[in-house]
Order: C-alpha cells, then structure tokens, then sequence
C-alpha cells in the first residue's frame, strides 16, 4: 500500500487499518485490470506458440509418413485451445471469487465499525456508571461523616 493510498483511502482506529468504501473499489479494479492483462498475455502468448507451426505441417499431405505429423500438430494446437478455453472459464471463476471477497469486505468492515461503535457506546456507559458509583460512594462517605460528628456533639450535650 503506498503512502498516498494510505492518506486518502485508510484510517486507523486502535491500530487496526480500515479501508475506506472508494479504497475497496480501488483495489477491486487493480485486481481486476491485472487478471484482463495476465489473460490477454496468455491468450497473445499461446497464439504466438500456435503462429510458429509451419502451416504446411497443418495441411494434410498424401504421403502416409506425413500424416502422424499432421495429427501431432492438430492435437497441439487442439490442446492450445483448450487450454486457453479452460484458463478464461478459471479466470472467469476468479473474477467472481474476487467480487464476492469484495463484498464479504465490505460487510466486515462494516460490522467491524459497527462493533466498534457499540465498544465505545459501552465504554462511556462503563465511565458513566463508573462516576455514579463514585458520586454515590463520595454521597455515602459524607453522610457517615454527618451521623459520626452528630453522634460525638451528640455524646457532648448528652454529658452535660
């Protein structure tokens, strides 16, 4: 993560880093321009391997001894195509792996936030009931204080 991402995008609460909703989407589109770019390489690349069989080895020829050539290279580039098939049908999977992880972040950090929020909430009700206990107990302190020097000017005039 660079530090410009960090400053526009991030926040970090209780050294824990949440990503902003846009950061998310940011992040879902890198991955995703990287898998469009990894796919076409792949594609331009098997197409490339598929290019450098002569095309004369592809036609079928009449001479028996060329015809076990032939399928070799018709299987190849069957198999080419089939790989490339079967790579965009698992980048296609992928995609919609990394929606879904996408979305399951988003509802986690909410629900991070969320919790967040109620620890706090709970935090000052705990320092609100935590002074209260205090006002009470200081309350308590001085009425035993009133009723002890009541009892000794009590004692006092008793005696006399």
């Amino acid at each position: 993560m660079s530090d410009d991402f960090r400053a526009q995008y991030t926040e970090t609460i209780n050294g824990v880093i949440y990503i902003s909703e846009a950061g998310c989407q940011i992040i879902a589109e890198t991955i995703q321009q990287t898998i469009v770019k990894t796919k076409e390489t792949i594609k331009d690349r098997l197409l490339e391997i598929a290019k450098t069989i002569p095309e004369t080895t592809l036609q079928t020829s009449e001479t028996s001894d060329r015809k076990p050539q032939t399928r070799y290279y018709e299987d190849l580039v069957q198999l080419l195509k089939n790989t490339i098939i079967s790579l965009e049908n698992q980048l296609a999977i992928k995609d919609k792996q990394i929606e879904e992880l996408n979305n399951r972040l988003s509802e986690v950090n909410a629900a991070l936030l969320a919790t967040q929020n109620n620890l706090t909430e709970s935090q000052q009700a705990l320092m609100n009931a935590q002074a209260l206990h205090a006002a009470d107990k200081y309350l308590e302190d001085k009425e035993q204080q009133k009723e002890q020097s009541v009892s000794l000017w009590h004692r006092i005039f008793k005696r006399k």
